[in-house]
């Protein structure tokens, strides 16, 4: 048996977007955004079996479109959003019809951010994602994923910030891809540890500011030792 690379002529794709952002009300606090995209792909390939004399060239179309809208409220204190995303995918093949597909991800949930009055940051985002049309039945999931976040800052100019994070606390997250070519539909889930914790200790300082931002930097270290003993001990994540 005989490989050898060819030429071909034929595969090409195009697509475009466009989007549309603006804010409501007097004081712009709401706002509400869209947008929507798409392209067309085209895949040539050869196909060669061991009963044929010949090479028989194959073509795999593809459209795929993807659009999103969003509503949000906004203050110094609060921010409050809305979204949702629908992502369309169509392949066909011109040899082989079973590899057609029709797939649909969507997606729909919310977020918050609230700040408190002594300075405390909760913030969390829920949603819903959805998968349809894939191969395999136990591609087509539904996941509710929950995320949060609290941080709060300390020190002068807010330095010290100690914040904890909780990814996936439902734990629920998977990863699916989806590669096409002229040849192949490719689905792969991939496994990896999405539902996590984790504690931050972050302290910012100045070394490039000069005499004054070495003083603001001694008087933060001080501030430091002296408020030490009120945070006790410092622990890890999980």
């Amino acid at each position: 048996r005989t490989t050898m690379p060819m030429n071909i002529n034929g595969n090409w794709n195009g697509g475009g977007g466009v989007g549309f952002n603006t804010g409501l009300g007097a004081k712009k606090l709401f706002n509400i955004g869209i947008d929507l995209g798409g392209d067309y792909q085209r895949h040539v390939g050869f196909y060669n079996s061991d009963d044929a004399d010949s090479d028989t060239k194959t073509v795999t179309r593809s459209i795929n479109f993807d659009g999103g809208l969003d509503f949000s409220y906004r203050t110094d204190q609060l921010s409050i959003a809305l979204n949702s995303r629908l992502m369309y995918a169509n392949a066909k093949n011109d040899l082989n019809a079973m590899a057609n597909r029709n797939t649909y991800d969507f997606s729909y949930g919310a977020e918050l951010e609230w700040t408190a009055p002594w300075g405390t940051t909760l913030t969390t985002d829920i949603g819903m994602s959805s998968r349809r049309g894939y191969a395999q039945s136990e591609m087509n999931t539904n996941e509710l994923l929950w995320n949060a976040q609290l941080s709060h800052s300390f020190l002068r100019a807010r330095a010290l910030t100690v914040m904890l994070e909780v990814n996936d606390i439902l734990g629920q997250q998977t990863n699916i891809t989806r590669t096409i070519d002229a040849l192949q539909r490719t689905d792969a889930r991939h496994n990896a540890i999405y539902q996590y914790g984790m504690l931050r200790v972050i302290y910012k300082f100045n070394i490039l500011g000069g005499k004054n931002a070495l003083k603001e930097e001694k008087k933060r270290r001080d501030e430091w030792d002296g408020d030490w003993g009120e945070f006790g001990e410092w622990g890890g994540g999980w």
